[in-house]
C-alpha cells in the first residue's frame, strides 16, 4: 500500500509541533521531519523529549515516514574537502539515525555530497562519501534504519551513479531515494529508472512538480509525468511513502494549508487512476 506524507519544510517558519499538527489536519498518513533547526535537529531533543514527541505524533494518528538530513543546507556534507566538515557530517547522520530509532522511524535520507564551483576533486569526493557512509551504515544496521542516498547535483548525478555508490558501500541498509524534481533535472527516464531501482528503492520517495526550467511548482502545473511515474511504481509493487517535499519560499506559497490539502488530493487522484 502506498501512503502519503508531507515534509515539515512546508511549515519551516512554524514550531515543529505546529507543523506536525497542520500536516495531520491536511489528512496525511505520515510526516517527514526536517533534520535541522528549527525542527528535528537531534541534539535539541533528549530522551524524554523524544518520547514526548513520539507520543504527540501518535496522538494525531501519524507516523514518522522519514527524517531528512538536510546537512547540505548548512554546508555540511560527506564529500567536503575539509576533514572537520566531513566529520561533522558523519556525526550529524549518526544523530539522525538515533533520532529515527527513538521515533520508530525506519528511513533517513541524505545527499552524500557535491562539488562547489571551482572544486575538481571528484575522485576524492566520491571516496570520502563512501567512507563516511560505510561508517554510518554500521550504526544503521544496528538500529535497523535505512539510509537513503539521493541522486542529485554533481556527485551522484544519475541513477546509475547512485547504484554504483550503493554497491560499493555494500550495506543492506543503504538504499536509493528518488526525488521527482531531481529525476527531471538530471534528465533521468522515469520508467527505466524506477524499473532499474526495483529492489534498491528506499521506502520513501520525494514528490514535487517541476517546470521546463527545472523550477519547483505546485502539482499539476509542471512537466513531470506523474501518470507514468505512478503506473511504474504500482507495476513494481512499491509499498511505501510518497512524501510531498516543498520549500514554500521557492515559489511564494501564500496559503500553505491549502497547498498541503491540494497536494494530497492530487496524489490521491493519481493513486486511484493507476489502480
Amino acid at each position: 500500500m502506498i501512503k502519503l506524507s508531507c515534509f515539515t519544510t512546508l511549515y519551516h517558519s512554524c514550531t515543529l509541533e505546529e507543523a506536525i499538527r497542520r500536516i495531520a489536519k491536511a489528512g496525511y498518513d505520515g510526516v517527514a521531519l526536517m533534520g535541522i533547526r528549527p525542527h528535528a535537529y537531534p541534539p535539541d531533543f533528549d530522551k524524554t523529549e523524544r518520547k514526548n514527541l513520539l507520543n504527540f505524533i501518535k496522538s494525531l494518528n501519524l507516523e514518522v515516514s522519514s527524517i531528512v538530513n538536510y546537512g547540505n543546507l548548512m554546508g555540511v556534507h560527506l564529500s567536503s574537502p575539509n576533514e572537520k566538515i566531513r566529520r561533522e557530517a558523519i556525526e550529524h547522520q549518526k544523530n539522525i539515525i538515533e533520532l529515527a530509532y527513538d521515533l520508530e522511524c525506519k528511513s533517513t535520507l541524505l545527499i552524500p555530497g557535491y562539488l562547489l564551483e571551482g572544486e575538481s576533486h571528484y575522485d576524492d569526493a566520491w571516496r570520502w562519501a563512501v567512507e563516511g557512509l560505510k561508517e554510518c551504515a554500521t550504526l544503521a544496521e544496528e538500529r535497523d534504519v535505512v539510509i537513503a542516498i539521493e541522486p542529485a547535483f554533481n556527485l551522484l548525478n544519475s541513477v546509475d551513479k547512485a547504484i554504483e555508490m550503493m554497491e560499493e558501500i555494500g550495506s543492506k541498509n543503504i538504499r536509493i531515494g528518488i526525488d521527482t524534481l531531481h529525476l527531471y533535472r538530471l534528465k533521468q527516464p522515469i520508467k527505466d529508472s524506477i524499473l532499474k531501482l526495483r529492489d534498491k528503492l528506499a521506502p520513501t520517495i520525494h514528490v514535487w512538480d517541476v517546470n521546463a526550467k527545472g523550477e519547483h511548482v505546485p502539482f499539476g502545473e509542471g512537466e513531470f509525468d506523474f501518470d507514468e511515474f505512478m503506473k511504474t511504481l504500482k507495476a513494481i509493487g512499491f509499498e511505501g511513502y510518497l512524501e510531498v517535499e516543498c520549500m514554500p519560499f521557492a515559489f511564494g506559497i501564500s496559503d500553505r494549508d491549502k497547498f498541503a490539502r491540494e497536494s494530497r488530493t492530487f496524489l490521491e487522484r493519481l493513486l486511484s487512476k493507476s489502480d
